[in-house]
Order: C-alpha cells, then sequence, then structure tokens
C-alpha cells in the first residue's frame, strides 16, 4: 500500500510538471539530477506558479522556509516568512489579484545535497502599480534558493528581476 501511494505521489508530480510548458535546463558544467530529485523541484516551482495564479496565499505560504527572505522585482525586502506572505497577501487583494504568470525555463544548480539553486524565467502579465504605472507583461528572472526539508524543497530566498527586453539583445555574455 505504501509503495503504491508513493508511486501515485510520484505520477502527480510528473503530471503537474507536464502540466506547465517549462524547459528546465541546466548551469554550465552541471551534471543531470537523478529524476525524483528534478521532479520534487519542478513540483515546487509548479506550485509555486499555480497558487500565485489562484492568489492562494496559504498554498503559496507552505512553500517559503520560516526564515526566508524574498527581494522583489522594485527592490523591497521581505525578511522571513510572516513577511513575505504579508507583501503578497497585499499585493494579491490589490495590484496582482487578475496577474497571473507561466513559468517558461528553470535553471538548476545544486550547490549541495540539500540545497538548490534555481532561476526561472517567468512570463507575466501586465498590471498597474499602486501610483498607477502600468507595468506591461514581460518576462522576468526569479532565483530562488530551495532548502531540501525530507521529500520536499521548500523556498528559502528569492530575488526577482525584470528583463529588459532591448539590453537583452546586447547581453555580452551571449554575443
Amino acid at each position: 500500500m505504501i509503495l503504491v501511494s508513493m508511486f501515485l505521489t510520484s505520477l502527480s508530480v510528473v503530471a503537474v510538471c507536464l502540466q506547465t510548458p517549462m524547459k528546465i535546463t541546466y548551469a554550465q558544467g552541471t551534471k543531470p539530477l537523478p529524476k525524483a530529485v528534478e521532479s520534487a523541484v519542478c513540483h515546487t516551482v509548479t506550485e509555486m506558479e499555480q497558487s500565485w495564479n489562484t492568489h492562494d496565499m496559504d498554498r503559496y505560504a507552505a512553500l517559503l522556509t520560516d526564515d526566508c527572505q524574498w527581494v522583489n522585482v522594485v527592490g523591497m525586502w521581505w525578511n522571513g516568512k510572516p513577511s513575505v506572505v504579508k507583501a503578497h497577501v497585499a499585493f494579491h487583494h490589490s495590484i496582482f489579484k487578475n496577474v497571473s504568470y507561466v513559468t517558461e525555463q528553470v535553471c538548476l544548480k545544486p550547490i549541495s545535497k540539500s540545497v538548490m539553486s534555481t532561476i526561472l524565467t517567468v512570463k507575466m502579465d501586465e498590471y498597474t502599480t499602486p501610483n498607477g504605472i502600468k507595468v506591461p507583461s514581460g518576462e522576468t528572472r526569479l532565483t530562488l534558493i530551495l532548502l531540501q526539508k525530507g521529500d520536499s524543497w521548500l523556498i528559502s530566498s528569492a530575488q526577482n528581476t525584470p528583463i529588459d527586453a532591448v539590453a537583452n539583445q546586447f547581453d555580452p555574455g551571449k554575443h
């Protein structure tokens, strides 16, 4: 019975990851991870996206470590899970009330057996800031540091940076 449950849980994680058309890549020089680890990390990324898109901040909060730190796209810094959750709840009742995003790519880089660096490329809907500025839909790079807790990976640190599409064309590291 336990093996069947574990198998079904693994299948549901794979199914959840397949629902989101995200590309999984690895940092240069990084060997591919065991499929169970990759699936568990993918599950955290997918859960984060789905909880954001459904504006379920309780579900979102379950993905965070107690000492989580977060820097948002305008440099606001939230230190500790209560602060991170409070800010997300406030913004999901206002500027992000009707906003969703899609994770386009996830780049994985293990730091140790229980610490993972991930860089997500995310396509986000347009929104209006509290001071009335319309931010068009676009991409951001969201760096997450994940900590393994049992079979799960939780967000310990996050930093979100808007991608400047014009500047990105002239990236000397890529051209």
